[in-house]
């Protein structure tokens, strides 16, 4: 889709009881993207290697993701994110960063800022909602379900991908299907994510007050990016949030819905690369 720019890079950062998988192209100020709910680094590894991008760009498997460790304890909670976060951020070299935040990947960015002032610079909101309505957590919950069953191969997921993630841009599939499936002894294709993972999210959805506070103790630039047919953010919960912070301003992306960087990564693009040119790298446009 995009010509790449660099070699990507893969590091290990550890923490308490395991390591979190990195993957970085370039150098310099850094951008910093955080995946959403029960996917993986592998949602943004198109944008990575952008051509419009400056500086350096850095992913990484959440805990109980990915290439990254599962938590024995089964803890999953937005704080035990945030402290990885904060681990992920100093070990980055002392430059400026902006955090990109998707979903529940957002909610760990907006606490995580609050305690790394001198090194974050911005933070980018994807489709990140602070008040959840029931009929979100009902489709959570009937999703888990499902794949927790497994798949019996990869074309059985692809089409439930198909049904359930309909915007998905056609070249970007065989990404997702490629990155997020491994094979296990009984047979079954599985997410690469521990199961446990939305029982710790479901007990976390009703209480936003800790959200609430750090948007309202928010310092930094803030851009709020919404998907047009977006079923997860709300119209009228997006201008809530904006009227709290005290820097922020809110953009929507057409053409996309929850998943805006599989569903629409031009458009995401063109709505982020102005906010990290004024606040990452000075840039008067």
């Amino acid at each position: 889709m995009f010509a790449r720019k660099s070699a990507r890079n893969l590091e290990i950062v550890h923490v308490d009881g395991g390591i979190l998988t990195l993957e970085s192209f370039g150098t310099g100020p850094t951008t910093l993207f955080v995946h959403g709910l029960g996917e993986g680094r592998y949602v943004w590894r198109h944008l990575l290697c952008h051509p419009d991008f400056k500086g350096r760009q850095v992913s990484y498997d959440l805990r109980g993701h990915g290439d990254s460790s599962w938590n024995p304890q089964g803890d999953y909670t937005i704080e035990q994110h945030v402290d990885d976060l904060q681990k992920v951020l100093h070990s980055l070299p002392n430059e400026r960063v902006i955090i990109v935040g998707h979903s529940m990947g957002g909610e760990i960015a907006l606490r995580a800022s609050g305690r790394n002032l001198s090194k974050v610079c911005g933070l980018i909101l994807v489709d990140c909602s602070l008040s959840h309505a029931p009929e979100v957590l009902q489709r959570l919950k009937r999703e888990q379900s499902e794949v927790d069953a497994g798949f019996s191969d990869a074309s059985q997921f692809r089409n439930w991908l198909s049904w359930n993630r309909p915007l998905i841009r056609a070249s970007l599939v065989d990404q997702v299907v490629n990155s997020a499936l491994t094979l296990e002894n009984n047979g079954l294709f599985m997410l690469r994510r521990d199961p446990r993972l939305l029982s710790a999210r479901v007990s976390e959805l009703n209480y936003t007050d800790h959200n609430l506070n750090a948007l309202d103790k928010l310092r930094h630039p803030l851009l709020l990016l919404r998907g047009a047919a977006s079923s997860f953010l709300s119209v009228a919960t997006a201008q809530a949030m904006i009227a709290r912070a005290k820097c922020a301003e809110m953009c929507t992306v057409p053409s996309s819905g929850h998943g805006i960087a599989l569903e629409n990564p031009e458009g995401l693009i063109f709505a982020i690369t102005p906010f990290l040119s004024s606040h990452l790298f000075d840039i008067e446009l």
